[in-house]
């Protein structure tokens, strides 16, 4: 199962573990974002095999009990709905 989750915004696809600014004049630099209002939306989609898991929005903020939620119920349904195997999913780790 190959899965991602992205957060997208005004400013377009936003991934923070790629995200750096190397400067050797400038240590400190940041990034200026112009919009006043700001808007995100996470997404969550796996592939498992040739199933495509249908894209998930999660939400705004993300906590541990979000998470739990996620993966105990709504993974399932979304397995369920791309019709992935119980054998398959007896081997899955997630």
């Amino acid at each position: 199962m190959v899965t991602h989750e992205s957060t997208f915004t005004r400013e377009g696809m936003f991934n923070s573990h790629n995200f750096y600014v190397w400067s050797e004049e400038n240590p400190h630099a940041t990034r200026t974002r112009a919009a006043q209002e700001r808007f995100s939306v996470n997404v969550w989609a796996g592939i498992v095999g040739d199933h495509l898991v249908l894209p998930y929005l999660l939400p705004e903020h993300l906590t541990g009990a979000n998470n739990l939620i996620f993966l105990q119920q709504v993974l399932l349904q979304l397995l369920d709905d791309a019709h992935v195997s119980a054998a398959i999913r007896s081997s899955m780790w997630f």
